[in-house]
């Protein structure tokens, strides 16, 4: 699971499902990882770091809004 997290941290704390599997990380282990509370889903096919730092005041939920569409904002 270190590995995984080494991949979201390399990834600003996010990583969407397809991104994961191109690397090798099997499904059972976001599951796993979901259950333990390290990662979240902020929306079907995206993934967060739990503990993830906002570098600035911005507000996480704003961050997910912009990693989840960002063609949108």
């Amino acid at each position: 699971m270190k590995e995984v997290i080494k991949y979201f941290k390399a990834n600003g704390g996010y990583a969407r499902m397809s991104q994961l599997k191109q690397a090798g990380i099997h499904t059972s282990i976001i599951k796993t990882m979901m259950q333990q509370g390290i990662i979240e889903r902020v929306k079907p096919g995206l993934y967060r770091l739990f503990d993830i730092d906002p570098k600035s005041d911005i507000s996480i939920s704003f961050i997910d809004v912009c990693t989840a569409v960002p063609q949108r904002i």
